[in-house]
């Protein structure tokens, strides 16, 4: 099974509110590096009662 690409779930989950830039990712407006991003993605698939992304165990909520 291929393992889906996290940006692709961090887009999906968080929609507007993420922005990939040249300098990095952002978050609402504010650098976050990828840890942070995908929590942030995670919490939101948690509080929808769906199957949070666990690539990384520091990702999940």
């Amino acid at each position: 099974m291929k393992r889906q690409n996290p940006l692709a779930f961090a887009k999906t989950w968080l929609m507007e509110r993420f922005v990939e830039k040249p300098t990095g990712f952002w978050l609402d407006g504010v650098p976050v590096n990828l840890d942070a991003l995908m929590q942030a993605a995670n919490a939101v698939v948690k509080a929808n009662g769906a199957e949070q992304l666990g690539h990384n165990p520091r990702w999940l909520v």
